[in-house]
């Protein structure tokens, strides 16, 4: 089971395209576009009325609302109102994992495209998320954002931090405020691009994108989970340590 998200703000417009199909060409036209926002505490959930052909779903916006978020069912939502974003949708589980393409585009008409789905798994729990930045920004560029949406199953708008930490320093280099159940901006300077610079959030997961700019030209990439990159047995273990130092280093600087 997947969600899906746009971004959008001043400086670009977004496309966001779900297809009808699964990833093994079968079509369910039963599958209806909605979507979650927060209303008084509670998830209150929309039918879209969007533009739809006989592959595709898709959702134009030049600057809105890129707090909702939109999912795919067969089942007659319309109005529903929830206390725990849990959607069970079996046509979304696939192998290799259903897919979704967002597409940004400046007012120049430079563009770029990512798959942007949020998996279900990560709205149920909390968690922390560590990225290395350099990789996926550009010193060359001259604008660069990390963007981090966040869902998360309760109907809340709740403030965490995130940093960036200098692993080799153990040093925070960068603290700000994010919000759950909102796309989030941090702008990172140039001299914050080195390789030993990471993103961490605190507390809560997130889908964190990478955008830079440079000459009306637009890149836009995503972060895989950590365990993608390390390939050996005891992984997990790994992991748990790199996350366990960053949060050491935050605790020092509080």
């Amino acid at each position: 089971m997947n969600y899906f998200f746009t971004i959008s703000n001043i400086r670009i417009k977004c496309t966001l395209t779900i297809p009808r199909f699964q990833n093994r060409g079968k079509i369910d036209y039963k599958q209806k576009l909605y979507s979650a926002s927060i209303d008084k505490k509670r998830w209150a959930i929309t039918k879209e009325k969007v533009e739809a052909n006989e592959y595709f779903f898709s959702i134009s916006k030049d600057y809105g609302d890129d707090n909702k978020i939109y999912f795919l069912s067969q089942d007659d939502l319309e109005n529903v109102r929830i206390d725990n974003l849990k959607i069970e949708n079996h046509f979304l589980q696939t192998d290799p994992a259903f897919r979704s393409n967002l597409r940004i585009e400046n007012y120049s008409g430079g563009f770029s495209s990512y798959q942007s789905e949020y998996p279900s798994g990560m709205v149920q729990n909390k968690g922390n998320i560590l990225s290395q930045i350099s990789s996926l920004l550009s010193q060359e560029a001259t604008k660069n954002f990390i963007i981090f949406k966040n869902i998360y199953k309760e109907p809340i708008s709740e403030p965490f931090k995130v940093y960036i930490i200098n692993i080799e320093k153990k040093k925070v280099m960068l603290e700000k405020k994010f919000y759950t159940n909102k796309l989030n901006f941090l702008e990172i300077n140039k001299e914050l691009l080195n390789i030993h610079n990471f993103f961490f959030s605190d507390k809560y997961l997130g889908i964190p994108v990478y955008f830079s700019e440079k000459d009306e030209h637009l890149s836009l990439e995503h972060t895989h989970p950590l365990q993608t990159y390390i390939m050996t047995q005891n992984k997990y273990e790994i992991i748990k340590n790199l996350k366990e130092n960053a949060k050491k280093i935050i605790t020092r600087q509080i």
